[in-house]
């Protein structure tokens, strides 16, 4: 998924290239936040289904899929963040700070993030805008520590949105490969948490391979 992600934001450049204009951040892209609900209330997080975003979940990818903490209805109801749809652009503005993703499914965060919802603009062109406004301010820091980021950073950024044909253009090559992407790394997710489950059986014994015939599955690869 690399070379795709490479590949979407070398389109994005390549538009920007043409008729765009500059705005105020605010005039494309809501600016949301989180919350926790309390850790004290049992209820809220026990046997939770809802994932629950924070800067440690981020991966080297552009989707992110697992959290490792989950709440309740009755958490998200008592917290102050949103269920954020599938492809909300997720900011982490504390601890890790200035990494940029995708919710892979529909997921609330906590108050060391951001959540980006475009303004007339598609997700795939939030994703886009956001990472340029993170080198920003990282830019402005100029080799400072850089701590945190809040609302008040953000407000202050201009970003680049093409025209709006141009965009059109670049929404729908971006959607489909941003769909792949998700596709791609919904399976690499599946595929690990299947190894994580068998390989302490087969390492303990308690899955047998002895009886597998290793020329017949190479023969069978190989036929493919």
């Amino acid at each position: 998924n690399d070379h795709l992600a490479v590949l979407l934001e070398a389109a994005y450049d390549g538009c920007l290239a043409h008729s765009s204009r500059i705005v105020p951040l605010g005039e494309v892209i809501k600016i949301c936040s989180g919350g926790t609900p309390r850790t004290s209330v049992d209820e809220y997080w026990r046997d939770g289904q809802i994932p629950f975003f924070a800067p440690g979940d981020v991966v080297d990818s552009v989707f992110s899929l697992s959290t490792a903490k989950h709440i309740t209805k009755q958490g998200l109801a008592n917290c102050n963040s949103d269920l954020y749809e599938t492809g909300t652009v997720m900011l982490t503005a504390r601890g890790t700070v200035g990494k940029v993703t995708m919710a892979g499914a529909p997921m609330a965060m906590n108050q060391s993030c951001f959540a980006l919802v475009g303004l007339g603009v598609p997700q795939s062109v939030v994703f886009q805008a956001i990472k340029r406004v993170v080198r920003s301010l990282q830019a402005k820091a100029n080799g400072a520590t850089f701590a945190a980021i809040n609302i008040k950073d953000l407000e202050t950024e201009n970003v680049i949105v093409p025209s709006s044909k141009t965009l059109d253009r670049y929404s729908n090559f971006a959607e489909a490969l941003l769909l792949q992407i998700l596709e791609n790394e919904k399976e690499s997710l599946e595929l690990s948490q299947i190894r994580d489950v068998l390989l302490p059986k087969l390492m303990s014994g308690e899955i047998d391979v002895s009886q597998v015939d290793l020329t017949q599955l190479n023969g069978h690869l190989s036929d493919n």
